[in-house]
C-alpha cells in the first residue's frame, strides 16, 4: 500500500535542532528529544555499554567496537535498573573515538562535566529516527502500557465511546497520536496500539487486543505520542515502576 505524498512525512529535519545534555545525581547521562511534544528521554545504561558481542540488535556495531546502550523512556529520571518496566526500549549506538566523528547529540544532553575527557556516544536521537528497526522494544513496558489502556483508559475515552455509540457494533482502534488522520481514514498498522470491540454502543473492555504490528518509533511519524489523558496514567505507572 503506497502512501500519498501528504502522508509520507519525514522527521529527518525535526530532530536536528540545537540541544544539550545533563547528568543526573546518580551520574547517568540523559538526552532529551529536542522536538517531541510530550517528552522522550534517552538514558545511558553503563552496564549494557561495552564491546559489542551478540546483544539483540539487528544493527549492532561491528564485533569489538565500543558501544553505548540507551534506555528510551517517558521519564526524565533514569531507571533504577535495565529491567525497569518504565523503559520503552533500547537503542545501541557506536561510541566515537573522541575525534568528533560521532557527531554532536541533537537532543538536550544532561550529562558529564564539560571538561571531562571521555568518548562521546553517537547521538541516540538521530540514530533512532534513521534506524527505527534497530530499537529493541521492551516487553515489560508494553505490558504496562496495554494494562493501563485497557483498565483505565478505554471506558473513559470520549472519542472511543462516541464511535461506539454512533456505529453500534464493531471494532475501534486505539491510535498513536503521532499520525494525523483525516476524517474517515484508518491509521497505518504500525500506528495502531490496540483495538477494542463494542456491542450495541457499549465498549467491551475485555475484548481489548494489543496490535503486534505497532512500533515504538517509525521513520515517517517518529516516536510514540499518547493522548494527554492516556499519557498521564501511563507516565504515573512508569514512575511507580522506575
Amino acid at each position: 500500500m503506497e502512501c500519498e505524498p501528504s502522508d509520507c512525512r519525514s522527521f529527518s529535519a525535526s530532530y536536528m535542532r540545537a540541544s544539550s545534555s545533563n547528568t543526573s545525581s546518580s551520574g547517568t547521562t540523559t538526552v532529551r528529544h529536542p522536538d517531541h511534544p510530550t517528552g522522550i528521554y534517552f538514558h545511558l545504561i553503563p552496564e549494557l555499554s561495552s564491546a559489542s558481542t551478540d546483544w539483540k540488535d539487528a544493527q549492532s556495531p561491528a564485533e569489538g567496537q565500543q558501544t553505548s546502550t540507551w534506555a528510551v523512556s517517558l521519564l526524565e529520571t533514569p531507571p533504577s535498573s535495565s529491567d525497569a518496566a518504565s523503559i520503552m526500549g533500547f537503542v545501541r549506538t557506536a561510541t566515537s573515538d573522541g575525534s568528533g566523528s560521532g557527531g554532536p547529540a541533537s537532543g538536550h544532553v544532561e550529562g558529564k562535566d564539560a571538561g571531562e575527557a571521555t568518548a562521546s556516544p553517537t547521538d541516540p536521537v538521530a540514530f533512532s529516527h534513521a534506524n527505527p528497526a534497530a530499537i529493541q522494544q521492551h516487553p515489560a513496558f508494553f505490558e504496562l502500557l496495554h494494562k493501563t489502556l485497557q483498565t483505565e483508559c478505554v471506558q473513559s475515552d470520549e472519542l472511543l465511546r462516541f464511535e461506539a455509540q454512533t456505529r453500534g457494533s464493531g471494532w475501534v482502534h486505539l491510535n498513536d497520536q503521532r499520525e494525523l488522520l483525516m476524517p474517515g481514514r484508518q491509521a497505518w498498522p504500525e500506528n495502531i496500539i490496540a483495538s477494542v470491540a463494542f456491542v450495541d454502543g457499549e465498549l467491551q473492555e475485555k475484548s481489548y487486543q494489543p496490535n503486534d504490528a505497532y512500533r515504538l518509533v517509525t521513520a515517517q511519524d517518529g516516536f510514540l505520542q499518547l493522548k494527554e489523558t492516556w499519557l498521564e496514567k501511563v507516565r504515573r505507572h512508569c514512575q511507580e515502576a522506575n
